[in-house]
């Protein structure tokens, strides 16, 4: 299980950001490492793009949670 902190890393955050931070992140993060747009590096692609989803899911939890 990642922690916050890499999981804030990850999508390019210093703090714990409200929901529209996160959001736009997010966002950022995915069209950067689509598979799509990687088509020579697919894999890599999808592996990384599971990993922001995770950070993703991990922290929208955290924000709930508060």
């Amino acid at each position: 299980m990642e922690t916050v902190e890499s999981c804030l890393s990850l999508l390019e955050l210093e703090t714990l950001p409200d929901e529209r931070p996160l959001k736009r992140s997010f966002r950022k993060a995915m069209l950067m490492v689509h598979p799509d747009r990687n088509p020579e590096n697919r894999q890599w692609a999808e592996e990384r793009s599971r990993e922001i989803i995770q950070a993703y899911e991990l922290i929208s939890d955290e924000l709930r949670n508060r």
